[in-house]
Parts: structure tokens; sequence; C-alpha cells
């Protein structure tokens, strides 16, 4: 299912997270530029983090990184991925292409 080689400029972060949801899914090209750009933003919350570090007290970097956390689970959000633990839920949520196919695939696979 591996959709080849993460694109370029991603930096560890962002290629770890294209190589974990490209090895297990098949994204439609709309999910791919989300993909993508949450990889991307995964690299950036990385370069905050270090320079977080490197500053002793309050920073206007800790918005940033408040920022690009919410834009990351907005991303996320948006490609529907199931979550990796499993749910107490009882009814868990099927929005999303990216689940919605991962569901279809686990009731044909349990056939």
């Amino acid at each position: 299912m591996s959709s080849g080689y993460a694109p370029r400029g991603l930096q560890a972060a962002g290629r770890r997270l294209w190589k974990s949801v490209t090895d297990e899914f098949d994204l439609s090209e709309h999910e791919r530029i989300l993909l993508v750009e949450a990889c991307r933003t995964v690299d950036t919350l990385d370069r905050l983090a270090m320079a977080a570090a490197e500053v002793d007290g309050p920073s206007p970097i800790l918005t940033e990184v408040r920022q690009q956390r919410a834009t990351l689970v907005r991303l996320l959000g948006a490609l529907g991925l199931p979550d990796p633990a499993p749910s107490t839920d009882p009814a868990p949520s099927t929005s999303g292409p990216v689940r919605q196919r991962a569901a279809s695939m686990r009731r044909t696979r349990s056939w």
C-alpha cells in the first residue's frame, strides 16, 4: 500500500509519519496533500521544540507550538485516520474517508 518515497524536504519526523500512514493506507490525491501538510507540521514542531529548549522562561515560541499542534490535530482529523489505540467508545466515529476504507478492509478480511 506504500505511496513510494516521502516528498522532498521532509525531515526525520515528517518522513516517519509519511511512512507510517502510507504503509498502512492507500490515499487519494487530496488525502496525500493533507498528509504532506501534516508531515511538514510535525517537522515544524520538532524545530520549535529545539528552539524552545534554548530559551529560559516564557517564550512566544510556546504560543506557536500550541498553534502548530492545533493545526496538526485538524489535519490528521481531516484525514480520518483510525485511532491506533483500542477505543472504549461503544460507537467509534466512522467519519473520514481513510477511516471508512479501513473499516471496510477489516470487514472484507473477516469473511
